[in-house]
């Protein structure tokens, strides 16, 4: 039996990296690996119930942005008391190196990092890290090619593509209605997004899309699942536009599909997004999707995104009010044979990962 540590460098809010590694965790054949999970002190209790059903212990550590110091001795001793066959590093830029090195102290022979994003909120460090990290990890791999090329550039790395329980996220007419009613919606037109609340997800393009729209006395709401930095000062926006009856701030939860059924449009305005795992969610739902031309065209499963410009937030109200929302149920349908005839699907990933995990030493 193999030993992983699988560490998520970004954290664990509401984000696609902490649904991957869920899957990854549950999927994987636990009589030919044991994983432990590192997980941080402000870990969300939805999230947390993400990793119950799987065998994977979780080890709660300081937070990385936050307590570095004490983050690398835990890390240091659970590595080094542990004996582990695999370090899986999943992050979006060179700091992984911080785990690769701690690796290789520990004499572990076997170091994956996993990008899932094409950029960083902190590039400066990243491109001085850059030269130093290609050194330190054994095996690269990107969820898109996108990410991938961004991070290795012509370095050797591997796709492990961002796949889903694709039945899982049908559309659902019983939960668009207990939805609907439970948040007092009746014909207005939904938006949604999925994501954390930070400058990368662009949640205030997504008030000002809104506000544009009830100017124009559009009966709509928009719904924002997630949490993160950002959210109180999103809040005080909605007041500040003077839509705050308009916005829906829904808190992490686990029922994401049956919130997806409740919508009528998925919206992902990304200043920059590896994959975007949550438009292949509201894809699999049926649901119409626009999206930021920073999106990756790896997800484009159904080649029925939208992309458009931030720069052209008239052209996004243009999109949103010509789509046709009818045969929403069979739209769904059609998209997860699609995802799962592209291997997309959760299976097909898990086994993806064992094949890298069996080649290493």
């Amino acid at each position: 039996m193999k030993k992983i540590l699988m560490i998520n460098t970004v954290g664990y809010g509401q984000n696609g990296i902490v649904s991957v590694c869920a899957n990854l965790c549950e999927g994987l054949d636990f009589h030919k690996y044991k994983v432990d999970l590192v997980s941080f002190y402000d870990i969300d209790e939805q999230i947390f119930k993400k990793f119950e059903n799987t065998h994977t212990k979780l080890y709660v550590l300081p937070h990385r942005k936050t307590e570095l110091k004490s983050y690398l001795v835990q890390l240091y001793k659970m590595m080094k008391v542990n004996h582990y066959d695999i370090v899986h590093v999943h992050g979006n830029s060179s700091t992984m190196i911080i785990e690769s090195i701690l690796a290789r102290l520990c004499h572990i022979k076997n170091i994956v990092v996993h990008c899932h994003n094409n950029n960083t909120s902190h590039a400066f460090l990243n491109s001085c890290l850059k030269p130093f990290f290609k050194l330190s990890y054994t095996d690269a791999v990107a969820c898109s090619h996108l990410a991938g090329q961004w991070l290795f550039g012509k370095s050797h790395y591997s796709i492990i593509k961002n796949g889903i329980h694709s039945h899982d996220f049908i559309f659902d007419t019983s939960a668009r209605m207990e939805i609907r009613k439970k948040l007092n919606i009746t014909d207005e037109l939904v938006l949604g997004h999925v994501g954390l609340f930070n400058q990368q997800k662009n949640q205030e393009f997504l008030l000002k899309l809104i506000k544009q729209l009830v100017q124009k006395d559009i009966s709509c709401r928009l719904l924002l699942l997630g949490d993160g930095e950002l959210k109180e000062q999103l809040m005080k926006l909605t007041y500040e536009f003077n839509i705050q009856d308009y916005v829906i701030f829904l808190e992490n939860t686990n029922d994401i599909p049956q919130f997806l059924s409740a919508m009528d449009v998925f919206v992902f305005p990304s200043k920059w997004e590896g994959f975007g795992l949550a438009i292949l969610e509201a894809q699999a739902n049926g649901l119409p999707c626009l999206v930021s031309n920073f999106v990756s065209d790896d997800v484009n499963i159904t080649k029925d995104l939208i992309y458009i410009s931030l720069d052209d937030l008239d052209l996004w109200i243009e999109k949103i009010l010509s789509l046709d929302l009818s045969l929403r149920y069979q739209q769904s349908l059609g998209n997860i044979k699609k995802i799962r005839e592209v291997n997309y699907d959760f299976e097909n990933i898990v086994q993806d990962l064992e094949d890298l995990y069996n080649h290493s030493r």
